[in-house]
């Protein structure tokens, strides 16, 4: 979406509800925003119209938020063509896939590992030694399938 002048507030945070919080970072007047009669507001206020009403710079206030937009979508396509995800502290961090035992339903969790056959929390199932086995059942590695989500 590429905001304009006559672009709704409403219509850019129904798109991207992350950006209510930057858009009242803008000026705290568009706190409204938050409020069941500035949502109502919001549906019929254009950027125009509240830049007007905020006194801030219409072309200043599109420019910061289309990059952030612009980011956000970067970040969101790289993160799905890589695998990764971005904490918090919007640090990469590589996301690990879960497995469960076809034979007894047991999830090996990357998040938890499993400390008691000595693998340790963080470590990807591919990463496991090939002679680790189900701590449930006792089967080999290769009767996991990753779960699908």
């Amino acid at each position: 979406m590429e905001i304009n002048k006559d672009t709704k507030l409403m219509d850019i945070l129904k798109q991207y509800p992350w950006l209510e919080d930057e858009v009242i970072k803008l000026d705290e007047s568009l706190a409204v925003i938050k409020t069941p009669f500035g949502k109502m507001m919001a549906k019929k206020l254009t950027v125009s119209k509240a830049c007007e009403m905020a006194n801030i710079d219409m072309q200043e206030a599109m420019n910061m938020l289309n990059a952030m937009i612009e980011k956000h979508e970067h970040i969101t396509s790289v993160k799905q063509n890589n695998n990764i995800e971005l904490n918090q502290d919007n640090e990469r961090k590589t996301i690990m896939e879960k497995y469960v035992c076809t034979a007894c339903g047991y999830v090996y969790d990357p998040e938890l590992g499993d400390p008691d056959s000595g693998i340790q929390p963080g470590t990807a199932f591919e990463d496991i030694p090939e002679d680790w086995v189900c701590p449930l059942c006792g089967v080999s590695k290769d009767m996991f399938e990753k779960v699908s989500e």
